[in-house]
C-alpha cells in the first residue's frame, strides 16, 4: 500500500510544505504573490503530486454529471457544484476563467476575495460558495482535477440584476412647458436583462404611440408629445421590469402653462331692486390666474354688500360675484379681471334693472345674450368686444 499523502494546506501567500512548516519567500518570487500566477504555481504543484498519487489507485476519477448553469440575483448567494466519482487521493482545483483566478485548491480557499468558499459532502460534491454576489463574478467557472492528463468541465454562472432607474438622467419629477411646444419626457434605467420602459396615465390607462404622441421603439425611455395642450396635463408613470423582480417606477408630472382663457356664461342680466344677483366668470389659467371684480373703479371684496367665491378644478375657476340685496346705484357694468405670469384679460357683465321700463331692446339683446369667450392672448380682440358692450349699454339706457 502507498504510504498516506499529507493534506495540502494553504495560507494567504503560497503553499506550505509537507512537514507543516511556511517556506520563506524569497525576493525573486514575490510575483508569486500575483493571484493568477499563484494558481498556476498551485495547478503545476498538484500536477506533481498527481503522479504519486495514481500509484496504487486502480480507478481513474470522472465526472458523475455536467455542473449546472445557475442564474443569481445581484447582492444573494450563489452556488456552483462539481460531482466527482473514484477521486481517490486526487484534489478538486475551482478556477474563474474571466478573471484568470484560481479560488480554491481542494478544502481550501486561495482567492483573496472574503466572499468565497468551499464545502464537499465526503469528497464526492464540491461546491463553491459565493455570498453577496456581485455583477463581477459573472462568467465560466472551472472544476478541475490534477489527473495526468488534466480533467475540467465549466459551468456558466449568469449574474441578474434588478431594474433601477436613474433619477440623474431621468426628467425631473414636474415638467413644466408653454402650450402648443414639443416636450419629451425621459425615464433612464439601467439592469440586467436590459429593462423595458412602459409608460401609463397615473389612472392606469397605456400610451401609445399616435399622431401627436411617440413612445421611443427601443427601450421605450423617451415618451415625446407635439405641440402639447391643456388637455395633456396631468401624473405620467414609467415603469421599468426586465422579468427580474420587482419593477420599479417613477411619476413625472407634466404642467402645461398657457395665458388665462375667460367665458363669461351671461353678459347680460336683469335683477329687482332688493333681490340678489350672481354674477359668473369661468377661467382657465395656468399658472392659476388672479381674478378680481371690479365695478366702476370700486374694488368689490367679500363684505356686507357683496360676496366673491371661487370653485377651482385643475387649471379650470369658476368665479361668482354676489350682491347681496340690489340698489338702484348697482346697476351697469360689471368688470372680471384676470391675470397670470402669460397675460391679462377682462369681461364685462351689464346688470339692469328687471321690468325697467328703459328695457334693452330685442336686438340689442341678441347680441349680448349667450356666452362669451375671450383668451388673454388676444387684447385687440378684448378691446372690440368691450366696445360693443358699450355701446349696447348705452342703447339701453337711451
Amino acid at each position: 500500500a502507498a504510504p498516506p499523502v499529507p493534506t495540502l494546506r494553504t495560507n494567504e501567500v503560497g503553499i506550505r510544505d509537507r512537514e507543516g512548516s511556511s517556506k520563506a519567500e524569497k525576493p525573486a518570487m514575490k510575483i508569486a504573490a500575483h493571484p493568477f500566477v499563484r494558481g498556476v504555481l498551485i495547478l503545476c504543484f498538484l500536477c506533481k503530486e498527481s503522479v504519486q498519487i495514481i500509484q496504487g489507485q486502480s480507478e481513474f476519477p470522472s465526472f458523475a454529471q455536467p455542473i449546472a448553469n445557475v442564474t443569481v440575483v445581484l447582492g444573494r448567494e450563489a452556488t456552483v457544484s462539481c460531482t466527482v466519482d473514484n477521486l481517490g487521493k486526487y484534489m478538486v482545483a475551482w478556477v474563474h476563467i474571466n478573471r484568470k483566478m484560481v479560488l480554491s485548491v481542494h478544502d481550501s480557499v486561495v482567492t483573496r476575495i472574503p466572499r468565497f468558499g468551499i464545502t464537499h459532502d465526503g469528497h464526492r460534491t464540491w461546491t463553491l460558495h459565493i455570498m453577496e454576489v456581485v455583477v463581477e463574478d459573472r462568467g465560466v467557472y472551472m472544476c478541475q482535477l490534477n489527473t495526468e492528463p488534466m480533467l475540467s468541465q465549466t459551468g456558466y454562472l449568469e449574474v441578474v440584476v434588478p431594474p433601477r432607474i436613474i433619477d440623474e438622467e431621468s426628467s425631473t419629477s414636474v415638467v413644466t412647458v408653454l402650450e402648443n411646444v414639443d416636450v419629451t419626457l425621459k425615464c433612464k434605467s439601467v439592469g440586467y436583462p436590459e429593462p423595458k420602459i412602459k409608460w401609463i396615465t397615473e389612472n392606469g390607462v397605456a400610451i401609445v404611440s399616435s399622431k401627436r404622441i411617440k413612445v421611443d421603439a427601443n427601450d421605450g425611455e423617451e415618451l415625446r408629445m407635439y405641440a402639447v395642450t391643456r388637455k395633456e396635463m396631468g401624473a405620467y408613470l414609467c415603469i421599468a421590469s426586465n422579468g427580474i423582480p420587482p419593477a420599479v417606477s417613477k411619476r413625472i408630472v407634466l404642467e402645461v402653462e398657457f395665458p388665462p382663457k375667460l367665458t363669461i356664461p351671461i353678459q347680460s342680466m336683469e335683477a329687482s331692486l332688493s333681490e340678489e344677483a350672481h354674477l359668473l366668470c369661468r377661467v382657465e389659467s395656468r399658472p392659476a390666474a388672479i381674478i378680481i371684480w371690479q365695478f366702476g373703479d370700486l374694488l368689490l371684496l367679500t363684505g356686507s354688500r357683496y360676496e366673491v367665491t371661487e370653485v377651482k378644478s385643475s387649471y379650470k375657476t369658476e368665479s361668482r360675484l354676489k350682491i347681496r340685496r340690489v340698489h338702484h346705484r348697482d346697476y351697469g357694468l360689471y368688470r372680471c379681471v384676470i391675470n397670470n405670469s402669460h397675460g391679462k384679460i377682462e369681461g364685462r357683465i351689464l346688470l339692469n334693472q328687471k321690468n325697467a321700463e328703459t328695457a334693452t331692446p330685442n336686438e340689442a339683446r341678441k347680441e349680448i345674450e349667450g356666452p362669451l369667450q375671450l383668451d388673454g392672448s388676444g387684447q385687440e380682440a378684448l378691446q372690440l368686444k368691450s366696445l360693443v358692450l358699450l355701446v349696447l349699454m348705452c342703447v339701453a339706457v337711451a
